[in-house]
């Protein structure tokens, strides 16, 4: 949740297309778009956290480099 994070530790070269998602259980998938502000060829770490839905019970979790 980006608006938590204080402004030092945002990343300036990324971002995403939209920054609230609602999904049914029923979805199965969820297309996350990342924005590459820069332009420049580089990669991402991208991770998925944990709060109501729990990681490996009610989503596959994600923690990866692309």
């Amino acid at each position: 949740m980006s608006e938590n994070l204080d402004e030092k530790v945002k990343n300036k070269d990324f971002g995403f297309k939209c920054l609230h998602y609602s999904v049914s259980e029923a979805s199965k998938t969820l297309l996350i778009h990342i924005i590459n502000k820069s332009g420049h060829a580089t990669s991402v770490k991208v991770k998925t956290v944990d709060e109501e839905a729990k990681g490996g019970k009610d989503y596959e979790p994600l923690d990866e480099t692309v």
